[in-house]
């Protein structure tokens, strides 16, 4: 991945000769040069010029190859060196292992990187009274931190539920799953998130109630194989109702 033209970015502090990630630090055009996994973790579309004018929406992701980019600021660009294999990631510099109850598991997390504060419509997360989706806009402030996680082939990184922030999952090295359980137990799985290189979670799995505290389902993520993977989390800046643009 080689990167150029006047839009500013700097490498994030997980990049590494094994997979290189950099952050647009403001609006600009990029040019592409190689393979990247780009996903878009700001609030405003990046525009991609292929064979016509196309968009990689907020939240979501791609990937490029040798595209010229519109990019908005906290655009992400990963890619993996050519023979990278997810395993080589867990022993380099800043990645722990994880623990649960004060015991290791096969899960390791590379350093925590703040890229940001970005604004957000979160209307389409917003819980109605009958229990579908809102759609009126509600538009708040968040800080964005983004880190790597890798897991060995079989592994299942733990049920889960309580978050205070807002997260999104980017699939990056290897084939990975997002699953949704009705309680704690891998019986009652319900929905299986094939994720593949570059494909993220299309709507993050939480719900926001009135005071725009997010509700989550029970879920874990699942490494098919060996799987590097991206977590995005938003964490809330402002309190409700904030203008809209």
């Amino acid at each position: 991945m080689i990167l150029d033209g006047p839009c500013e970015w700097r490498p994030l502090a997980f990049s590494s000769d094994l997979l290189r990630a950099s952050v647009t630090l403001g609006s600009g055009q990029i040019s592409l040069e190689g393979r990247a996994i780009v996903v878009n973790a700001g609030g405003k579309a990046a525009g991609v010029f292929g064979w016509r004018p196309e968009r990689v929406a907020p939240m979501s992701s791609t990937q490029l190859r040798d595209v010229r980019i519109d990019a908005p600021p906290n655009l992400l660009l990963l890619a993996p060196s050519t023979g990278m294999r997810a395993t080589d990631i867990s022993g380099a510099p800043n990645w722990t292992q994880f623990r649960s109850g004060g015991h290791p598991v096969n899960l390791w997390s590379s350093s925590r990187d703040t890229i940001g504060d970005v604004l957000l419509d979160v209307g389409p997360l917003c819980e109605a009274g009958n229990g579908n989706a809102g759609a009126k806009p509600w538009w708040k402030r968040f800080r964005v931190t983004v880190n790597l996680w890798f897991a060995p082939a079989g592994t299942n990184c733990l049920i889960h539920r309580d978050h205070s922030f807002i997260e999104i999952h980017s699939q990056i090295v290897g084939m990975g799953h997002m699953q949704k359980f009705r309680w704690q137990s891998d019986t009652s799985l319900y929905e299986d998130i094939a994720l593949a290189p570059g494909a993220t979670t299309e709507l993050p799995f939480c719900v926001l109630n009135d005071e725009g505290i997010p509700a989550y389902p029970w879920h874990q993520y699942f490494a098919e194989s060996d799987c590097i993977w991206l977590a995005i989390e938003y964490h809330p800046l402002t309190e409700k109702n904030e203008n809209a643009r």
